[in-house]
């Protein structure tokens, strides 16, 4: 029965370093199952101590069986908190495993070879540090063994008692995450993966407690020189192993410390995901049992019940400590969870439900899901291009066609060359960039838009809007112009319909009314001003605006009677310079300029350029006849060289008196 979970947990991992038992040489009660026959998954363990966690054992609602092969199993563990004690077992009293047990097959030629593989984490419940190994058995025939002419790894061979030989490998503290104390709440994986690069099959062991996955050990088959198909591993609730007893079953658990031992649960909030690949990506399984049977570390005094995080719908298995225990049993099944395959339209991405992401490749996603309502979404290349709201039932395949992808393009225009600009979808796409076209991958489906200048000189005519995907490619034009600011000239003093201009590069407007309007983008300008009535003289004739995010206004009085005022500079060799006078502004690099102004009194500024400085009368007086204004630049002297030569010369003057006394 699946139980909702509104908690958000972390995930972790355990440890310790001890070689793991041989699996059960006999059921309990002395009695065999047999080979060819189907399997019964409480033929080891009808109640605890048992392996407590979450196993597949190939067996289906109403006890029915199905078989299925995988190149990868991953499994997960989230720790809230967890500790446990035996007594008996002295030194590692407190100390526990986790295990990942799966079942490796392959055949050789034409002879099949079943490898029960573990990838362990040992964790001391009292401290917290973590070790990792992994062991190999043989379950190819009764009594079968290792050897290490057989394979190849870090690891080694070693006797398990019983005549029989196992592998293992306990890697050393320098890995990353291997020996360190893990802090509640935490996370960790173990991930095993079957693989043939060259003649030989192969096993890879990972693990993942918070540093990154680490590929701690592969293990090469090389007597298996003539293999047909490919190393899988295999849950198979048809047949036992060829053992007679062991279980083609994958498990996720919590026992002892090894060697066959067990614990008790003192306190535990332990919460375990057991999932395969299935050609595409990781999914959940589907039906779990609360107990593995192939390990003989066990655990007593816990619950073990199925949970889901409605956020997602992702399956957990949550281990609680209980001082009765629990009955061994299924704690979901086919007919309790939901299975979601999406047809995505493009060969690798990502799924994601209600923002919980699964990578997949190969143009679908299968999930297995807890039932509800959830929002899917495609990514491709990071990009949303398809998202949908889907309601899945318990016990209901849901299959969901994302179609075929097309291509929409946005294609701009009035954008110089190199300028950024940027398109923001509905579904959280980003495009952006500075080419002309920009493009991403949509499925059939209405979509809304907002284009964005990411220069502040240029605006879209059109920054919003919506198009439609269906059934072919699309495209869309979307056009910026030149953001621009009005600039006003104001003109008093000429009489009713008399024209005058203002001319601004190589624009230039003429009127008879009092103003002259001009649209420009930010910038500096130069402007003249001409009029065609020659008894009135305009003031100031000509100058130099900036433009800079807000519209300006610039007043042009025409006087009847104006005044030539001629500015003249010495000092400078080409520099630009600039002079305020009155109302007259105006950035030049001659040596001379011509201003007419009325009679008046007028403050005056001049801005030198750098490294000079400017000598001039501030105030100018303008009376009824011409008058010339001179500025003088100076270079500016280094203050410090000056000090310098004063204190070199004062050296020098003392110096000389004192051998004028001497003689």
């Amino acid at each position: 029965m699946l139980r909702s979970l509104t908690l958000i947990l972390v995930m972790l991992l355990i440890l310790t370093l001890i070689p793991l038992s041989h699996p059960h040489a006999q059921v309990q009660g002395g009695v065999f199952p047999g080979k060819g026959m189907q399997v019964n998954p409480f033929s080891s363990y009808q109640a605890e101590p048992a392996p407590v966690g979450i196993a597949d054992y190939g067996i289906g609602p109403g006890g029915t069986p199905y078989e299925y092969r995988t190149s990868s199993f991953l499994g997960t563990v989230s720790i809230g908190s967890l500790r446990t004690y035996n007594g008996s077992l002295n030194s590692t009293a407190s100390d526990m495993s986790i295990q990942l047990n799966v079942n490796l097959v392959f055949n050789d030629s034409g002879v099949q070879y079943v490898y029960w593989v573990q990838d362990v984490a040992f964790l001391n419940t009292t401290n917290g540090q973590v070790f990792f190994i992994d062991n190999i058995w043989n379950m190819s025939s009764p009594g079968a063994s290792m050897y290490n002419s057989t394979v190849s790894g870090n690891g080694t061979v070693a006797p398990a008692g019983k005549s029989i030989d196992y592998y293992y490998y306990a890697p050393n503290n320098t890995l990353p995450g291997n020996g360190i104390d893990l802090r509640y709440p935490a996370t960790l994986d173990l991930m095993v993966n079957a693989t043939q690069p060259g003649r030989d099959p192969e096993v890879t062991f990972y693990y993942n407690d918070g540093y990154g996955w680490v590929a701690f050990d592969t293990v090469t088959f090389t007597f298996a020189t003539n293999v047909s198909g490919k190393p899988v591993f295999e849950v198979n609730g048809f047949q036992y192993e060829p053992t007679g007893y062991t279980f083609y079953d994958a498990e996720l658990i919590l026992g002892g410390p090894g060697n066959g031992t067990g614990t008790q649960d003192m306190d535990s909030n332990v919460y375990l995901s057991l999932l395969y690949y299935n050609g595409h990506n990781f999914q959940e399984i589907a039906n779990a049992y609360n107990f593995g049977s192939n390990t003989a570390e066990t655990l007593w005094n816990a619950t073990d019940s199925a949970y889901y995080y409605p956020q997602n719908g992702s399956l957990f298995a949550l281990v609680k400590n209980s001082s009765t225990g629990d009955a061994l049993g299924t704690i979901y099944t086919s007919n309790e969870v939901s299975f979601l395959n999406i047809s995505t339209g493009f060969y690798s991405g990502y799924v994601e439900v209600n923002n919980t992401g699964y990578a997949f490749s190969g143009w679908s996603a299968n999930l297995t899901l807890a039932p509800g309502t959830y929002e899917v979404r495609l990514l491709d290349r990071g990009q949303v291009v398809f998202q949908q709201n889907v309601t899945l039932k318990a016990g209901h395949y849901r299959h969901l066609d994302a179609g075929k992808l097309y291509t929409v393009t946005f294609t701009e225009h009035g954008l110089p060359q190199g300028y950024g600009w940027e398109v923001r979808l509905d579904t959280g796409t980003v495009l952006k960039g500075d080419a002309q076209n920009l493009s991403v991958q949509l499925s059939n489906g209405t979509y809304n838009y907002t284009v964005i200048s990411l220069e502040n000189t240029y605006l879209p005519v059109n920054s919003t809007g919506t198009f439609f995907v269906n059934g072919s490619n699309t495209v869309l034009y979307v056009n910026f112009t030149l953001l621009t600011y009005r600039v006003d000239f104001m003109e008093s003093g000429l009489p009713a319909g008399a024209k005058w201009s203002v001319t601004i590069g190589n624009m230039s407007v003429s009127t008879s009314n009092r103003t002259i309007v001009f649209e420009l983008p930010n910038g500096t300008y130069n402007f003249t001003v001409h009029w065609s009535n020659t008894t009135y003289l305009p003031y100031p004739d000509m100058g130099t605006f900036y433009v800079d995010g807000k519209g300006i206004s610039l007043y042009i009085t025409f006087y009847s009677t104006l005044n030539t005022v001629t500015v003249e500079e010495t000092g400078l060799s080409g520099q630009v310079w600039k002079i305020v006078v009155g109302n007259y502004t105006v950035e030049t690099s001659s040596t001379a300029l011509s201003i007419l102004m009325p009679n008046g009194t007028y403050s005056v500024l001049v801005q030198a350029p750098p490294g000079y400085r400017a000598e001039y009368n501030s105030t100018l007086r303008v009376d009824g006849s011409n008058v010339t204004l001179q500025i003088k630049f100076e270079k500016v002297s280094n203050g410090l060289l000056t000090f310098g030569l004063v204190i070199l010369i004062l050296v020098a003057v003392v110096v000389a008196a004192a051998v004028i006394r001497r003689r």
